[in-house]
Formats: C-alpha cells, structure tokens, sequence
C-alpha cells in the first residue's frame, strides 16, 4: 500500500458575536467536505507547507497559529489508477484573516464556508473530519 502525506490549516475566525467559525472546502477530487490541505515541497518545514496550501487554496492568510501541535488524519483510499492509499494528514489549528476576499484554487476546489464548529462536524463528508471537528470543538471550549 502507498503512503502519503500532506499537510493543512484548520482555519479559524471570531464571528461578531465572539463565536469561533471555521472554514470548510470541498475538494473537487473526491468531491469531499474537509479542511484545506496538500502536499510539501522540498524547501518547506510542515507548518510553511500548510501556510502555502491554506493560501493556494483559499487567499486565506494565517494571523497566528493557535495550536503548533499538529492534529492528525488518518484514513484510506483507492487512487484513480487503481491502488490503494494510506493517508496521513497533519492539520494545524491556526486563527486567518477573514477579511480576505477568498478565492478558491481553480480546478481543485468546488465550493468553501464559513461554518460554527457544530455545523462544520454536519457539513464534514467523512467521519474522520467529523473527529478532527470534535478535537477543535475541544481544544477550544480549553
């Protein structure tokens, strides 16, 4: 089986009334609800590479990285050419620039929101992006 390994940003705003939101894509391939994400280049540490990716993705801009603990997701899949994939992203928990007029990365993603923590575990496709949401909900009520 193949691994892989890609690196993102679980992007966070503070709505008007003080509230956490985050930021969910849906990825062309595959056709998923999840956080923005993507593989390293060989010049980038991990936290740069989902700095790069958040902003190809997005336009969004990381203010400050909340949580330099990455959280994990794990999960596999069947490639297009037909063998199978374990996959291992690291997310980081990092506070963006919501004033960005956002932009999503043409050909790699279909649609993108702002969502409260509880709607963002309903919208997430897989039930490993349903976990990770519950991981933030907690580190934040911390």
């Amino acid at each position: 089986m193949e691994k892989e390994i890609s690196y993102g940003i679980i992007p966070l705003t503070k709505s008007e009334e003080g509230n956490w939101k985050l930021y969910l894509v849906k990825h062309r391939n595959g056709n998923f609800w999840g956080f923005p994400k993507g593989h390293k280049e060989s010049h980038e540490n991990e936290i740069d590479a989902a700095r790069r990716e958040l902003f190809e993705e997005t336009s969004l801009h990381v203010k400050r990285v909340v949580e330099k603990k990455p959280f994990l997701e794990t999960y596999q899949f069947k490639h297009h050419e037909g063998h199978d994939v374990a996959k291992t992203v690291y997310y980081y928990l990092a506070e963006v620039d919501s004033a960005t007029e956002i932009e999503w990365q043409y050909g790699g993603i279909l649609d993108g929101g702002w969502f409260k923590p509880e709607e963002a575990i309903e919208r997430m496709t897989f039930d490993e992006g349903k976990r990770l949401c519950e991981q933030v909900i907690s580190k934040l009520k911390n």
